[in-house]
């Protein structure tokens, strides 16, 4: 009930970086956090009761809708990326204005267990109530969206 209404969050127990000491401290870490809500009327629709499954519902990053997110050409950030919403799935991409050239993330973890202790370069997504942590450069220049 509390999912569907929009009370999760994350909590994040010890440190993602342990298994990577080559990343620790030299790039910025943020926390993800990803999830939907029915808004009707200016009423959120907890249980999804309203006509048509998914019509009404919008997807947000931290609680925000279509959020600025910013990172200089050429840096890297970790992203911890934790699905919390109680359905649905997220395919994420960072691409340029013209929602052209995604490149793919470097999985280090999944739910907190490393991938094979070596980095996986692989399409980000994050599945219902999962979490990720992943290597995200950025290799276009100027502004690019998620």
């Amino acid at each position: 009930m509390q999912v569907y209404g929009g009370l999760a969050g994350t909590i994040q127990i010890g440190e993602t970086l342990d298994a990577w000491p080559q990343y620790k401290g030299k790039f910025e870490e943020v926390t993800l956090a990803l999830s939907e809500v029915n808004i009707k009327d200016g009423v959120i629709d907890a249980l999804g009761t309203s006509d048509g499954y998914m019509i009404g519902w919008q997807k947000r990053i931290n609680g925000q809708l279509n959020p600025k997110m910013t990172m200089r050409p050429g840096e890297t950030q970790i992203w911890n990326l934790a699905n919390i919403g109680s359905r649905g799935l997220y395919n994420l991409a960072l691409t340029d204005e013209n929602l052209e050239n995604p490149w793919q993330a470097t999985i280090l973890a999944v739910d907190g267990n490393e991938t094979d202790m070596r980095p996986l370069p692989l399409p980000l997504s994050a599945d219902p109530l999962r979490m990720q942590n992943a290597l995200a450069p950025t290799a276009i220049p100027g502004g690019g969206r998620l």
